[in-house]
Order: C-alpha cells, then structure tokens, then sequence
C-alpha cells in the first residue's frame, strides 16, 4: 500500500534493523526532502491513498493577555515543573521529548553544562501583583505556553545571534508547547517577546508542519513580519488509531508484506513458548529497561560501542527517565519473549493519547526471524485491544526506517526558523542564495574533476 500523507494534530490522543529513532536521525538527513521538490507517486499507487481522520479539536483557542517569564535551570520551582507536566500533558500537540522528566534527564546526564532558557508564557487572569518580578509566581501565574532554547551566536542556517530549540542526540521532536484555550495569546507574547529582544529568530531542528497549531504559529508570525525559514521538509511514519482499528492487516499494508510477516511469526512460534507482552507498572518498566540494555548491547551497537550500556551518561539518563516516566505512568514497554528470554523489547513514552517510539532492542541471534518488526506489528494489532486507549503512535523515525513498511500513514516535519528582524531575513536569503549556487555548480565542479583526474600530471610529462 501506499503511504497516505496525514496533516495531524495529535489530539489528547517503533525497529527490525535494530536503528533507533536516535540512530536513524543521525543518518537520515541525506534523505530529507528539499523544499520544492515533491516526490510524485504512479497514479495507481496514489489512488490507493486514504487520508486519515484523527477526532477534531474541541476547543478553539482564545485570546487572552500573556506575558513572557525568562527562567534558567536553577529558576526552576517544584510548582513550575508540576505546572509544565501539566501542560505538555494536555498541550495543543502533546510532546513527550519536551515534558520535564526527559529535558531534565538531559540536562542532568547528558548536557550537566548546557544553560538553556526558559521561554514561560505565562496569564494572570487574577491581575494580582506577582512577588517576584520576571520569575515565576505560582500564587498568580497561569503557565499556558513554553519553549526551551539555547542562545547561540549563529549557525549555518542562520549566521546571526538567535535562539536554538534545546535538544540533544535523543530528541526527536521540538517546538513550543501551548495550551489550546490561550494559544494564539501565548504565541503572540512569545514572537513579540523575540521581535523586542535581540535575538534574530528561533529555530527548530525537527518540529511539526501543517498541524493545526503549526498553521496558528504561521498566521500569529505572518501578522508580525515574521518570515518561517524552512530547510528541509520530511515525512514521518505514524500508526493512528483509526487505521489500526480498521481491518488493519488487509487494508493498510501489502498482502505480501502481510504473509511474510505472519511466516516469520510461525517460524519463530516453532522455535518454542512464544509471548507478546505490554508493561505499564513501574516496577515491570525498570526490569524492561535492563532488559533493553543487555540487548542493545549484543547487537552491532555493542560491536561499535555506540549502545547506552558502553557509555555511563547515556545508560543513566536512559535510567533516569525511564524511572521518573514510569513514576508518572507515562511509559510502556512491549517484548517479545521466547521460552521465558526476551528477544526483543522496545520502550515507548506518552503523552495523553499520542505514544512516541522511543527505543528498540533485540537478540541478533534471531534475526532472521526479524524480531524488531514483528514487536512492533504485535504493538500495531494491540491498538485494538490493551493499547486502544491511544490515538496516534509517532514512529520519531526518519524516512527509510523500517516502519514504513508496515505503518502507511505520515505527518510532516521540518527544520526551520522564525526570522525576526529584517537583518536575520536579509541573512537567511543570503545563505538560501549561496546554497542554490552551490547545487547549480556541483555538476561542473564534479565534470571538472573528472577531466583533471583523466589528464598527465606535470611529473608524468617530464618523466615520458
């Protein structure tokens, strides 16, 4: 079957090859889609996409006063971080790589000397002066919007001072959490906030395009002068509950793609005592995670010492926000066991409906049984049973993961800046220039070589 391209906005609704949304992501960008350049699918293929109908957004934003607080790591108050669970939980598009228990895992093990800002957007409805003047005040502070960034002196996309979103290797998805009911306030007190500062723009480096707040953020700017900067445009493979729940293995994969798969699960059944399990409580998704490691580590990343388990940051930030995830109920892994072993896990994070694929791991003794795709077309069926309380299921892989083979819907991605002044929009022109001058000579420069490398060389000449 053919991909159906999904515009979604997650409504408070993952690999057999053993590469992992983080693996992927440092190999997929070869394979992003330029902007501009739209891949063109057989006619017979793209009759048969569907698009997907996710349930609509109940609420429609409203607007109201904000104001911008500007907090740093040691600003942070245990009623801030219980006040930003509570939005990401219930934002306009849920976001498990922006809730408190991964972004302060990162900072704890993974970034210890990062000095990330705060961007709080926050409503006093009560209009009560607040006791401390630019922080935050749990007694009249409402948080209704945020985004974490670090400032940077320029980049490649942008070679001015402007803010970066806050990310490390495991982040598979940016952007600005906003609650629905505020959320064209909140973005204009966060764009305005920028515009008066100085920084020339914000950047994101994988954050939703096309969804329904994506769409509010492009109308709040275009209304400021404020120019979106778009690099690179990608699809992304997603499992919403509709199509699982719809005759899902006759109607959104191949039937060959179907059979070889359920001839791989009989083969491996053959092989013994075959389970599927799903652990949801604390205590099973910390044995579930040890369980990850001592796989992750027996496969090529062990070889090539690229598993968390090699590096002792990486195995106590994956620890640490495993345990405060599953501490919040926000976690869930599926394995497969084989005569009471497992051969394949993968750890899963959640954020009201929308569960984000996290990490997978697998015995390589069986992998010509290909235990990662099967988990995750076992994780695809169960979307009809224990998982149907979810509403989309967010791959956080790059084109060409494994996945697509079995999950046909996608959403849009990008990377991407808001341009906030009219020397960061003459700057962005001014690379976006130089970029396409450099595709339009690559051709020549390459023929170029190819005739020098077939011509003597000046040695060659005086020794003939």
């Amino acid at each position: 079957m053919a991909p159906s391209v999904v515009s979604v906005e997650p409504n408070h609704t993952p690999p057999a090859d053993g590469r992992t949304a983080a693996d992927s992501r440092s190999r997929g960008s070869a394979s992003r889609q330029r902007v501009g350049q739209r891949t063109r699918l057989p006619p017979e293929i793209a009759r048969q996409a569907t698009a997907v109908q996710l349930p609509p957004t109940v609420m429609a934003p409203t607007k109201r006063t904000c104001s911008v607080r500007v907090l740093r790591h040691s600003d942070l108050t245990t009623s801030f971080v219980n006040a930003w669970e509570q939005l990401e939980r219930t934002a306009w598009t849920p976001n498990a790589y922006q809730a408190p228990q991964f972004v302060l895992a990162e900072l704890k093990h993974l970034l210890p000397d990062a000095q990330p800002l705060f961007l709080a957007v926050v409503t006093n409805e009560s209009q009560a002066t607040s006791s401390s003047e630019g922080l935050w005040d749990e007694a009249v502070d409402r948080l209704v919007g945020l985004t974490i960034v670090s400032p940077t002196w320029g980049n490649r996309d942008l070679p001015l001072p402007h803010l970066e979103a806050f990310r490390s290797d495991y982040t598979a998805l940016d952007g600005i959490l906003l609650d629905i009911e505020y959320a064209e306030s909140a973005a204009e007190a966060l764009f305005d906030f920028i515009q008066n500062s100085s920084w020339h723009g914000l950047g994101f480096e994988v954050t939703h395009v096309g969804s329904e707040q994506a769409n509010l953020l492009q109308k709040v700017a275009d209304r400021r002068g404020i120019e979106w900067s778009e690099q690179y445009r990608w699809q992304r493979a997603v499992m919403p509950r509709s199509t699982a729940q719809n005759n899902y293995e006759m109607t959104a994969i191949s039937r060959n793609r179907h059979k070889k798969l359920c001839r791989k699960q009989r083969r491996l059944k053959r092989c013994g005592r075959y389970e599927f399990r799903i652990h949801r409580e604390p205590i099973d998704c910390m044995h579930a995670a040890e369980h990850f490691l001592e796989l992750e580590a027996m496969g090529w990343k062990g070889e090539n010492r690229s598993a968390m388990t090699c590096d002792r940051d990486r195995r106590d930030f994956y620890l640490k926000m495993v345990f405060d995830f599953a501490r919040a109920g926000r976690i869930f892994f599926t394995d497969i066991v084989l005569n009471g072993k497992v051969i394949a896990i993968s750890c899963n994070l959640l954020s009201e409906g929308t569960a984000f694929a996290f990490k997978i791991g697998w015995n390589s003794k069986f992998g010509v049984y290909s235990p990662g795709l099967l988990n995750a077309f076992e994780k695809t069926q169960a979307m009809s049973s224990e998982l149907s309380d979810l509403s989309l299921f967010d791959s956080s892989a790059q084109p060409g993961s494994y996945l697509e083979q079995i999950w046909p819907d996608r959403i849009s991605c990008a990377k991407g800046q808001f341009i906030c002044s009219s020397m960061g929009r003459a700057a962005a022109f001014a690379v976006r220039q130089a970029r396409r001058l450099k595709r339009q000579l690559k051709p020549l420069r390459t023929h170029t070589n190819a005739n020098s490398r077939s011509l003597p060389s000046r040695q060659q000449e005086l020794d003939a």
